[in-house]
C-alpha cells in the first residue's frame, strides 16, 4: 500500500532542504541526487514531484513566493499614495532569511529556464508580470500614470538582485534602497 503523502508538505520540504544544499554548497550544487541526500532519501523522493533540477529550483523560489508576498503585505499595511510606493521600494531592496540564496538560486535557474517545462515557463514569466504588475499599480495609487516611470523602477529593483548576487559587499541593502529611492525621487518630480 503506497503512503499518502501531502504533495504541498513535501513540496516544502523539498524547498527548504533545496535553500539549505544552495546555502552549503552554492546553487550550482543544487541537483536532484544532492537535494535527495540532505533529505535522507533516494532520488525518487524529488524525482515523484519535480521532474528536472531547473523544476527543483523553480520549486525552492515558487514556495518562498508566498512568504514574500505575506512580508511584502505586511510592509505596506495600511500605506497609501506614495508613502505605501515608498515603503514598496524599500522592501524590495532589503535581504532577510533566505533572501540571498534565493536570489542566487533565483538566477541560476533563469539560465535554465529553458529546459523548464512549458508550464513553468509560464508561471517564471507570470510570477515577472506580477511583481511589475505590483509596482505599477503602486505607482498608479500615487498618482504616477507614466508606464516608463514603472518599468524604470522594475529594472532597478531587479537590477538590485542581480548586484547583491554579482558584488554583494558593494550594494548592501541600505545602499540599494538609497539609489532606488533617490530614483523614485527623480521620477515623481519629473512626472
Amino acid at each position: 500500500m503506497p503512503i499518502d503523502v501531502d504533495e504541498t508538505q513535501r513540496l516544502q520540504e523539498i524547498a527548504a532542504a533545496t535553500v539549505r544544499v544552495a546555502e552549503e554548497s552554492g546553487p550550482r550544487s543544487v541537483t536532484i541526487r544532492a537535494v535527495a541526500k540532505e533529505l535522507g532519501g533516494s532520488t525518487a523522493v524529488i524525482t515523484n514531484y519535480l521532474p528536472s533540477r531547473a523544476a527543483l529550483m523553480f520549486n525552492a523560489f515558487q514556495v518562498n513566493q508566498q512568504l514574500w508576498q505575506d512580508d511584502l503585505e505586511q510592509h505596506v499595511r495600511g500605506l497609501t499614495g506614495i508613502p505605501r510606493l515608498r515603503a514598496l521600494v524599500e522592501w524590495h531592496c532589503t535581504s532577510t532569511g533566505d533572501d540571498d540564496v534565493l536570489r542566487r538560486l533565483w538566477v541560476e535557474m533563469l539560465a535554465t529556464v529553458q529546459t523548464l517545462p512549458a508550464d513553468l515557463t509560464a508561471s517564471a514569466h507570470a510570477q515577472a508580470r506580477d511583481a511589475y504588475a505590483t509596482i505599477a499599480g503602486a505607482m498608479a495609487d500615487a498618482g504616477v500614470t507614466d508606464t516608463v516611470a514603472a518599468d524604470v523602477l522594475f529594472l532597478i529593483i531587479r537590477g538590485f538582485f542581480v548586484a547583491t548576487i554579482e558584488d554583494p559587499a558593494s550594494w548592501p541593502p541600505e545602499r540599494a534602497a538609497a539609489a532606488a529611492l533617490r530614483a523614485l525621487e527623480l521620477l515623481l518630480t519629473a512626472r
